[in-house]
């Protein structure tokens, strides 16, 4: 039997990799008429990561960044946050649902998790660009045992593609990761805006503008795209299908290459 043998794969020192931390606004049973899922997108995290700890220091501050528990004595330090965000390299996203009884993705057969895992797998595939290589962080889900939904969505992305875009997926507490606060803070404040009234000001209105207002969009009320946002409201039949997609980014020659030596 002839030994098959191949050649090493080599990828350059600055092949353009990406991180992404994902969260969603709130449970699919609560109040409102959408679902939304939130991403912030890093070349750089650590330098971002660094700089909300020099934030939690100056200011003392050692809770959660969480669009739950939004108060008037909090701001300044959510400001801060929000303004680190748009003084990084970062990108920010989200899928919205729209929770009709004709298109709500939860409504069907399929599981909860998997329904919220396909809508991440979507986020994912629309925001990763040609011939990158992405880590995802997600907010930890609940699955029966022996469903690990990091590798459920990293599946699914790769197998969309038809090649290597995802190299890992990997779920973790909120409370513990500042990145998937972020990106908490990112859905709260999309999911806030769609479903908000005009014109009333509250704790939340204002992080949610601040947001809006640094990147450079009038607000999330729509959807928007620019060099750094991406938000879009998705589709879904609501039968188990994958929501459909705006755009299929191709994969580069490296990525097909790596693709098929694995």
């Amino acid at each position: 039997m002839t030994k098959q043998t191949t050649e090493p794969i080599i990828i350059p020192a600055n092949h353009p990799c990406a991180t992404f931390f994902v969260d969603e606004s709130t449970a699919k049973e609560s109040a409102g008429s959408f679902f939304v899922v939130g991403a912030v997108k890093l070349r750089k995290p650590g330098t971002l990561l660094r700089e909300i700890q020099t934030i939690r220091n100056d200011l003392g501050y050692d809770k959660e960044f969480k669009w739950s528990t939004i108060t008037a004595g909090r701001l300044t330090a959510y400001f801060r946050l929000i303004d680190a965000l748009w003084e990084s390299d970062a990108r920010i996203a989200a899928s919205v649902v729209e929770l009709s009884s004709n298109g709500n993705p939860f409504s069907g057969n399929q599981p909860e998790w998997k329904a919220h895992a396909r809508i991440a797998a979507q986020l994912l595939i629309g925001n990763l660009n040609n011939h990158e290589l992405g880590t995802v962080w997600l907010d930890e889900r609940s699955t029966p045992a022996g469903v690990a939904f990091d590798e459920v969505v990293r599946n699914m992305v790769n197998q969309k593609f038809g090649s290597l875009g995802l190299v890992s997926v990997v779920c973790a507490d909120s409370n513990c990761c500042d990145g998937l606060q972020l990106a908490d803070l990112v859905a709260g404040a999309v999911a806030h805006q769609r479903r908000a009234q005009k014109g009333k000001v509250t704790h939340k209105s204002k992080v949610a503008a601040r947001i809006a207002t640094v990147f450079e969009v009038p607000d999330f009320g729509q959807d928007q795209r620019t060099d750094r946002v991406n938000v879009m409201t998705v589709k879904s039949s609501g039968n188990g299908r994958q929501p459909s997609q705006t755009r299929k980014p191709g994969r580069g020659p490296v990525v097909e290459m790596l693709r098929k030596a694995l």
